[in-house]
């Protein structure tokens, strides 16, 4: 069932799909072929079925409201038009192609599951089936790669901080844990690499803030936990170095893998 409808037909190729829209009466009163996709749901025609073309070759186009979504074409193709990815989409081309592929959302990402992998969609996505069964596979799959750390550059970089992370930890062990904080301004990142240690200062408070753990015994008691604090200076000098300490690695085809490290890359 989607959004409420019955009957949203399983179609494999041009085929079904052309007997599909044979099958389905065009709407009395319109000045164009209008059928709805669905037989129980006629009146609902945001979904729609239509003949069309793909490259001058004749075609079937599961229409939601105006975006041919997924389209059979006569010469085996099966074109999924994401232009305005979302769970409506999403649901309608794994209800279509139900028991064969499974659109859904990894990290922003639109992704299609079939049996022969995971494949990226981006805004159009162009599958075939395998001749001796029904394998979905795309015909050009799109390249998928993901942020990795590279170890001796981010240490190159993290060195400068090093003084002033071993004073963060010090100056931890002398003081209580508080609740007052303030925005750390990007710039002032930069007065922790300053071996005079003018303005350690308001970010060495900000940073002990950012440490204080609050929690509810019968009042607020507050303890320090320096290494929240150390790991929020580091997230922010991988965020300010993305460029120089990232690489980009690709990820194998009809593979998914998190992009742990996207957060950090503009």
């Amino acid at each position: 069932m989607y959004g409420g409808m019955k009957d949203l037909p399983i179609l494999r190729n041009y085929d079904d799909a052309l007997a599909h829209w044979q099958l389905i009466k065009p709407l009395r009163g319109r000045a164009t072929d209008t059928r709805p996709l669905c037989l129980s749901a006629r009146r609902k025609t945001h979904v729609l079925i239509e003949r069309t073309t793909v490259d001058g070759v004749d075609a079937v186009a599961c229409k939601l409201y105006r975006t041919n979504v997924l389209t059979f074409v006569s010469d085996g193709r099966i074109v999924i038009d994401n232009s305005y990815p979302s769970m409506s989409t999403n649901h309608f081309v794994s209800a279509i192609l139900e028991g064969r592929a499974y659109m859904g959302t990894k990290a922003n990402q639109t992704w299609l599951h079939t049996y022969s992998g995971q494949w990226l969609v981006g805004t159009e996505l162009v599958l075939r089936r395998h001749p001796h069964n029904e394998t979905l596979s795309p015909v050009s799959p799109h390249p998928y790669c993901v942020h990795v750390l590279d170890r001796k550059k981010f240490n190159q970089v993290k060195a400068a901080y090093v003084p002033f992370i071993k004073h963060l930890r010090n100056v931890a062990k002398l003081v209580e844990a508080s609740d007052a904080r303030s925005p750390m301004p990007r710039d002032r990142l930069t007065t922790a690499a300053d071996q005079t240690r003018e303005g350690w200062g308001p970010l060495i408070s900000y940073l002990l803030a950012v440490s204080t753990r609050r929690t509810w015994v019968g009042g607020w008691t507050y303890t320090l936990d320096v290494e929240r604090g150390v790991k929020h200076l580091l997230d922010e000098i991988k965020t300010q170095h993305a460029d120089e300490i990232f690489i980009k690695e690709p990820v194998p085809m009809g593979h998914y893998k998190a992009d742990s490290n996207k957060r950090y890359v503009s």
